[in-house]
């Protein structure tokens, strides 16, 4: 992604201003005819190296309008030289207003991949192309009412000196926008390098991008994204605490070991980081189930696990304040009450008719902490191989 970011021209706006820049520092220096063509051929060979960079991705749709306007610049001065220091501008303005009053297409045609599907972790970086889009209308609106103002009333000996004093007024606009843009971008770059990215998967769990988190948390689309949950448990009974790092589920009471997986990452490695966090790693953990849940926060699809831990007073070293070690008759009492996590309340009946039956057998057997972590689901090695969520 960070590459993506700095070089290609779909993501970072402030490239397709290159041709533009080398176009009015020939026409200041040349002539209108050598300065199209230098614009023309520059704006061409970006284009064809942008494609070739975003096969897989993403369309480079802002190059592209600027190679048009171009063209088009430069087939009319075959005409006539009329308007010249404006022409190439009004161009880019008519198609960049087309883009934005087109939002949804643009966007589809710019994230559509090879595989002719929507790449969702690049939309995001989209909405810049657009905000940029918005600011180069404006600067072009103002440069192409400015100078038609200006030049329309020079005098005639003035003509020349005038037509230069607005090319340069020109080259200081381009430069400055892409000086801005390129600002921009590196500190956005900087920003998603700390992130932490998600996979975005659907519901066969084929993952069909990545997205970082701050963006997947403020975004109206909520995206998809798979969650490992551990449900502790010493003699039956299991660990609980309130939650504070949800909005709609604080101070509920829930398991406090889950973790949304990193990009790239396995089943057993995301696992791993996580028991270790709560000095875990040498329990066994058991996979139980895999299932959706959805509220008006969040989507995810949670692989859910089991430990049994065989030294209460040794684990709770090792875990924040107001834990609680509950017991199936307080968990059954307190359901739909607003009492117990979300989580928690989609995987009662789990806990009803599977884990608690089977907690009481293994008492009446009596209970041996060697062996529980293989009665239930399916023991997961943590250096077992696994589906990594990645594309």
């Amino acid at each position: 992604m960070k590459n993506g970011i700095r070089y290609k021209s779909s993501l970072n706006p402030a490239l397709s201003l290159i041709p533009l820049l080398f176009f009015v520092f020939f026409e200041i220096f040349s002539n209108s005819t050598i300065s199209l063509l230098s614009g023309l051929v520059i704006s061409i060979i970006m284009t064809l190296i942008d494609s070739h960079k975003s096969k897989s991705d993403t369309h480079p749709i802002i190059m592209l309008s600027i190679t048009i306007s171009f063209l088009c610049s430069f087939l009319v001065s075959l005409i006539s030289m009329k308007l010249h220091y404006i022409i190439v501008e009004i161009f880019i303005l008519i198609q960049m207003i087309l883009i934005i009053s087109n939002k949804k297409s643009a966007i589809k045609i710019i994230c559509r991949n090879e595989n002719k599907t929507i790449n969702r972790s690049y939309r995001n970086f989209v909405y810049e192309f657009f905000n940029f889009s918005n600011r180069l209308i404006v600067y072009i609106a103002i440069y192409i009412i400015s100078a038609a103002v200006f030049i329309y009333n020079s005098k005639p000996q003035q003509y020349a000196e005038s037509i230069t004093l607005v090319n340069y007024v020109r080259l200081g606009m381009y430069f400055l926008l892409f000086i801005n843009e390129s600002i921009r971008i590196i500190l956005i770059s900087k920003k998603f390098e700390s992130e932490t990215w998600l996979p975005i998967i659907d519901n066969n769990m084929n993952v069909i991008g990545r997205v970082a988190r701050s963006i997947s948390n403020d975004t109206r689309t909520r995206f998809l994204h798979p969650r490992l949950r551990v449900l502790v448990f010493y003699k039956g009974r299991i660990l609980l605490k309130p939650i504070e790092e949800m909005k709609l589920e604080k101070e509920k009471y829930d398991s406090p070991l889950f973790r949304d997986m990193a990009y790239g990452e396995t089943l057993p490695k995301s696992l791993s980081k996580l028991l270790d966090r709560y000095e875990l790693k040498n329990e066994k953990a058991s996979f139980i189930t895999r299932y959706f849940y959805e509220d008006d926060s969040i989507r995810r699809i949670v692989f859910l696990y089991i430990v049994h831990i065989k030294d209460e007073k040794e684990f709770k070293k090792h875990i924040a304040y107001k834990t609680k070690f509950w017991t199936e008759s307080e968990i059954r009492n307190n359901i739909n009450k607003n009492i117990l996590g979300d989580f928690l309340e989609q995987e009662y009946e789990l806990l009803d008719t599977i884990i608690y039956p089977s907690i009481k057998i293994m008492n009446d057997d009596g209970f041996n902490n060697d062996t529980w972590a293989n009665s239930i689901g399916e023991d997961i090695s943590i250096g077992s191989s696994g589906s990594q969520l990645e594309n």
